[in-house]
This record gives structure tokens, sequence and C-alpha cells, in this order.
């Protein structure tokens, strides 16, 4: 299905949540910039947003993964355009306890 809508997933998204995206990209962040996380798997990460947003942390290394190819696509397109290739990456790495892990599905479904 996201294949399919990929490429109009950014407008769809904001439009559909009626702009709160955008708000819970920023809450996200806010809520763990205090960790102060250097790396960080963004599970779903679908076309890069909230890894886009993350970049505000200044981690180390973000790592996006998604079951969406052409999400992953048009995340790519974006990172390069933003010149963050060397920061955001598409390849997985061994994470430990002290690793950040964030996505729109988990923090969504998390009430704090």
């Amino acid at each position: 299905m996201f294949n399919n809508i990929a490429w109009r997933y950014d407008f769809l998204n904001h439009l559909l949540s009626l702009g709160v995206d955008h708000y819970w990209r920023w809450r996200t962040i806010n809520i763990l910039k205090k960790e102060k996380p250097q790396l960080i798997l963004d599970a779903a990460t679908g076309t890069g947003a909230l890894a886009l947003s993350a970049m505000r942390m200044k981690p180390e290394k973000i790592f996006g993964i998604d079951i969406s190819e052409d999400m992953l696509a048009i995340g790519r397109s974006k990172i390069k355009a933003k010149k963050l290739t060397e920061k955001i990456d598409r390849k997985s790495t061994r994470l430990n306890s002290s690793h950040t892990v964030i996505s729109y599905a988990v923090f969504c479904l998390k009430k704090k």
C-alpha cells in the first residue's frame, strides 16, 4: 500500500492529520533531546521526515528502516538534497540499550 502512495505521502500525512504531523515530530524530538542520543534508529521511517527532524539533536548517525522501498527512495532524495547522506543512513547496525529508537508508530501508541 505505501509504495502506491509514496509520492504523495508527505502531502497526505499533513492534510489528513490537519497539520498535527508537524506537532508529533516536534514533540517527539523535544521529549528525546534531553537524552542527547548519538545513534538513532527510526523504525517505519517512511520518507524520512522524523529522521530529518531528529538532526536537530545533532546525533552522530541516524538509521532509517521501512518496509516500503518507494518511501525509502523518497527519503533518500530528501536526505541527499539536504546534504545529510553522511549522517542519515538506510543500513542496519548493531544497537545496544544506550541507543535510542524512535518511530511514529511507537510514539503515537505510547501515552506519557
